[in-house]
């Protein structure tokens, strides 16, 4: 084989039933100044094959039976955040909301869309989604839990909301529920000080 500074040699480069294990090894040429390798070893697909195997499935046989709720949701999720990154905030909210439809016991998909409604200084959603992940108070046993959907987030989001909303006693009540939760956040801490003097 070739490809644009010479010949390499492929080494068992496909998929089989045992997984994929292969390797590229690339031989010093004229444009390639060093010799190398490079191995194709799927790691993840490997492990789905071994595992699949246990129940007696061949590489391309389909779980018939899975229902991973949590990771279609995670994956939504992912999704949205890439929307996000493009400034595409519509479809971003779409990929969240079907999170939140998928799994709607899990906070995350409650969370990352009221930090997005944030992002676009739409208040009310953001106390709406809040208001939803916080009555949400059984933390399933699931990798697929964010840090951020049990910490102080939640309130730092409320208390923004609350602020520019003009609501400043609810403002303060969520930051110093922020702070008890992490008590030497320096922002949280500048903000309560904001906040009261809103107040006077």
């Amino acid at each position: 084989m070739s490809n644009y500074d010479g010949e390499y040699y492929a080494i068992n480069p496909s998929i089989t039933e045992d997984g994929n294990y292969g390797m590229c090894i690339y031989p010093k040429t004229e444009i390639r100044e060093t010799s190398g390798y490079v191995v194709l070893e799927r790691f993840l697909v490997n492990s789905i094959i071994e595992f699949k195997k246990t129940k007696g499935l061949k590489s391309l046989d389909k779980f018939e039976t899975a229902t991973w709720k949590d990771e279609r949701a995670a994956s939504m999720r992912f999704i949205g955040r890439c929307y996000t990154n493009l400034n595409r905030y519509e479809e971003a909210i779409l990929w969240y909301k079907k999170a939140i439809k998928e799994a709607p016991y899990l906070r995350d998909g409650y969370i990352e869309i009221a930090i997005l409604y944030n992002l676009l200084d739409d208040y009310n959603k953001v106390i709406y989604y809040t208001n939803k992940a916080l009555k949400i108070n059984k933390k399933e046993k699931t990798y697929i839990n964010e840090v951020f959907s049990y910490n102080s987030t939640a309130y730092d989001l409320r208390s923004i909301a609350y602020y520019y909303l003009g609501k400043y006693k609810a403002s303060l009540k969520n930051i110093k529920k922020a702070i008890t939760m992490e008590p030497n956040n320096e922002r949280f801490i500048s903000n309560k000080k904001i906040i009261e003097d809103k107040l006077k």
